[in-house]
Formats: C-alpha cells, structure tokens, sequence
C-alpha cells in the first residue's frame, strides 16, 4: 500500500512551481548549496513558530494550523488529497456510494496497526467519526462537527466494512474525510484513558510515533516500524524546537542548531540564499484577515466594517513589509482568489465618509493578534493602526502570547478585533467560510445567522453552482465585510544543505515524510 500524501504534495508544487518561484532558482528553491551545516541523516531539527499542546494534540478538537503536519504524521485520515485537492482512498481501501448519494459504504484496509500495536477497525472508524460529530458526550467542544453535519449515523457491518448514512447528500464528505474529521483514533485506548489521557499521550497509526513533549520548548516524532503505508527515504526521527521569534529561528539555522527554519522573515531570504542556505517559496493559500467581533456593539455597524476595509493600503502593505511576496485578497474564503472577488480599493477619503456617516463615536478599539504566529505580523498589525489612525478610528494594539490567544479565540473572550489565518484545508469554500464567520466557529468571533443559512444552503450544492454560490457570498461581503480582509503572503522556508522537499501549494496537508536527506 502507498500513501497518495506523498505524491500529492511534491507532484502538486512541481506543477506550481513555473508559476511561484521567486527569481535566482527554479522549482521553487532558489540556489544549489545550503548552509555549512550538515543534515544528519537520521534526524531533522525543525524550528517552528508556535507550539503544539493541549486540544491541539486531539484532532477532534484541534484548531489546526501549526498542528496539521504534525497530526497527519501521528494519525492516518480516511482519504487522502491527490495533486489536483481530489480527495483519494487512504484508510479506506474502496467505496461505494448509493444511487440515491445518502449512504457511502467504505471498506478499509485490513492489518493497519495503531502506535500500541492493535489493529484499525471499523469500530475505530465509527468511534472517531462519532467523536467529530459530537455524539461523544464527554469530549467538549468538537471543532469540525459541521463538517459532518449531513451524518446521520454511522454502522459497522463488520471488521473492515462501515457504512455512512446521510440525512441528505454531501457533495464534500469524502474531502472532510481527508482533513482532520477523517483522521481515525484508537476507540479502546481513548476510552481506557480518557479524553484528557489521549491529550497527554496520542497515538495514532500514522507514519510517526510521538515520542516524548516538552510544552512550549520541543516535541519529538519517531518513525513508526510497523507503519502500514511506504514512506520512502523519510527522517527516522523528528525534532520540532518551539522557537516563537523568527529571528531566533534564523539564528539557530545559521548555528547549525536546526535544519529547517519555517515562517522566515521575508527581509532575511536575500542573506540566507547568499550564504547558501536553501530557501523554498510559494503561495500559501492562507489568508490573513483581522476579524470583527460581532460583541461589539459599533461594529454591527457595516458602514464602519466598510470604512476599515477602504482604509487599509494593502499594496503599500505588501510591497514594504512582504517584499512583493503576498497578494492582496477580497474575502475570508481561501478558496477564491483575487482574480474572482477583487479587493477593497484603498480609498481613505470614502473610509473618512463612511466613518462619518458610521455609528462610530470616537471609541478605542481593541485589536489582538498573536505575537510571532504569522509573517511580519507586528508590523502589519502598526500599519493598520496608522492608516486607520488616518481616517480618524482609534485603534489599541493588544499582543499576545499564541498559546493564551488561541484559548482567547476557541472561548470567544478576544476584544473588538483580532488579527487571524483563514485557511483553504479541505479545497472547498464551505468549511473555510464556516469556520471563521459561524457562531460556533474555531476561527470565528462572528455571529450572524443569515449568513449561517446561506452557508448551510451553499453546501448542498455542487460542482459550478457551488463555485458561483460561494462566489456571489464573498462578493456580499463587499456591503457587509464580517473582517479586514488583508492579504495572502507566500510561505518562506530556509534549509539547510542536504534536504529535499517542496512547500504544499495551498496549505500543509502533508506529513513529515515528505520531508527527506537527498
């Protein structure tokens, strides 16, 4: 058996790469030589910007981001994304969907074994699956419980054979099932530990083991012997070292203390291909955003969420602080570009009008963000301050440690704004939108049960209808905008001599497997 994860992401980025790398190299890596440090060919040393603990570890509850190779290369999902986001049998070794589209019989491999040496069922299958829809009443606050919404029960019908019945048809399910909803845990060991027990000990079936964690310093990764998918030429272990300051990162590559340094400062890529490190580029598909939250009473106000998204220059944004590398964008859906729903044209003196004609009242308003989690994120965060400052809204700034943000977000307890990544994961508008602007969203601290309707009624359809559904919503956005709709900046990775891999066009549905010795 072959995972498809593999050959998804390196196929995906050669067919992008003509059409994202940067100049001085090709395929999306600029230069030949690395640093002087040598990659040890057992072991990979990644310096991450945020760490991994608590829900994070749960792929039920996670909120993603930082933590999505991380959970691919513990647990295995049910399908897996091809080179063209087609999601491909992984666990499941066939299908069948009914003529009517409301049940999906999936038949899974036999002798997959999780990390404590049982073997994979269809029991385990329905448990997690169960799990995400929230049918577990002791797992609080299951974040993906819309992406399984149209479930309406699951049946095993025997070892290797569980059957899906739906109360309609779901166009995307089998996408859902190859991002975190799909991903299968151990149904006896988390019920003998509990769901607190897993959160301190995960295992999964996936390609690495979790070996030991250390909160807010490192955790380490070990290739699974008896994993069940080839892996190819992959690190036997892997360190990821929590380093929150990029430019601590840089420091550490340049010490030979890490091999691989993610989130690099933009300004820094021209000295690290100068002293022959690798640097690897391309879009992310990860739009930044700053949400509004709908507690505050001013910004139920649209004409004050207009001016705020006219007042921002996004093209002065990105050419000073990404160095050309992002793009502007004009909705929270990362899975429409810029091409199909055009940005806010920076216009201050409509902004000035608008806040005029606002319910605006002269009141300071708080806007979060997670200080080191994304790209230039202190300085973006000053400029919008400075061009809303200009058209007269007063704007306080409020860092704050990833970790005690991330709590702050899956509460609800951020103040009037917060900086955030919106992310394409499963290649389909309904989850991206749903998950930032739902009321019960991970990424959301929005409310608005109009735009949940509509939501619910776009997801029931398909193909370009779908497209044009989706669509048409962002272009509402326009007279409604539920955030700040900023930018997608390109992902920026610094290696060193020795390693092979390519960034995940779109978003990092991979696993560390894709990342090897040469």
């Amino acid at each position: 058996m072959k995972s498809t994860r593999t050959l998804a992401v390196f196929m995906t980025a050669l067919l992008l790469a003509s059409a994202c790398s940067p100049p001085g190299g090709e395929d999306g890596v600029n230069g030949d030589a690395g640093g002087d440090a040598t990659v040890d060919q057992s072991e990979l040393v990644i310096g991450i910007a945020n760490d991994v603990s608590g829900r994070e570890w749960d792929p039920a509850l996670t909120a993603g981001g930082t933590a999505i190779p991380v959970l691919y290369s513990i647990y295995d999902t049910l399908y897996d994304f091809d080179e063209d986001g087609l999601p491909q049998p992984h666990i499941v070794e066939s299908d069948e969907l009914s003529e009517d589209e409301l049940t999906l019989t999936m038949n899974i491999h036999s002798g997959i074994t999780f990390h404590d040496g049982s073997e994979l069922t269809a029991e385990d299958v329905a448990f997690s699956l169960d799990r995400v829809r929230g049918e577990d009443e002791s797992l609080e606050g299951p974040a993906y419980t819309s992406s399984l919404a149209l479930i309406d029960y699951v049946e095993v019908e025997d070892d290797y054979t569980v059957i899906i019945h739906l109360s309609e048809p779901d166009p995307i399910l089998r996408n859902s099932l190859a991002y975190l909803p799909g991903m299968v845990v151990p149904s006896d060991y988390v019920q003998e530990v509990g769901n607190d027990g897993f959160l301190a000990d995960p295992i999964g079936s996936g390609p690495y083991v979790l070996e030991s964690s250390t909160p807010g310093q490192e955790f380490t990764l070990q290739l699974f012997d008896d994993y069940a998918f080839e892996t190819g030429e992959a690190f036997e272990e892997v360190n990821l070292q929590v380093l929150t300051e990029g430019a601590t990162r840089i420091a550490q590559l340049r010490a030979g203390d890490i091999d691989f340094a993610v989130d690099v400062d933009i300004s820094q890529v021209e000295a690290l291909e100068g002293d022959g490190f690798q640097i690897s580029t391309n879009p992310s598909g990860q739009f930044l955003s700053v949400i509004f939250n709908h507690r505050t009473e001013v910004l139920e106000d649209p004409q004050l969420r207009q001016a705020i998204n006219l007042a921002v220059d996004r093209e002065s944004i990105i050419e000073s602080l990404y160095d050309g590398l992002a793009s502007a964008t004009g909705t929270m859906d990362a899975n429409i570009s810029a091409d199909l729903v055009e940005p806010f044209e920076y216009d201050p003196e409509q902004a000035e009008d608008l806040l005029e004609a606002s319910s605006y009242d002269g009141e300071t308003l708080i806007i979060n963000y997670p200080s080191g989690r994304y790209p230039q994120d202190s300085q973006l965060i000053q400029t919008v301050q400075a061009n809303l400052g200009d058209i007269g809204l007063d704007l306080e700034i409020h860092s704050m440690d990833s970790n005690q943000w991330l709590d702050g977000l899956q509460e609800k307890t951020l103040d009037d704004m917060s900086l955030t990544l919106l992310s394409n994961t499963n290649y389909d508008s309904y989850q991206s939108l749903w998950s930032a602007t739902a009321c019960e969203g991970p990424w959301s601290l929005w409310c608005d049960e109009d735009l949940e309707e509509e939501l619910e009624r776009l997801s029931r359809l398909q193909g370009e209808e779908r497209l044009e559904g989706f669509i048409e919503l962002s272009e509402g956005f326009k007279e409604d905008p539920p955030a700040l709709f900023l930018l997608d900046f390109h992902q920026v990775y610094a290696m060193q001599e020795g390693i092979q891999w390519y960034p995940t066009p779109g978003y990092r549905n991979f696993d560390y497997t894709d990342i090897r010795p040469e």
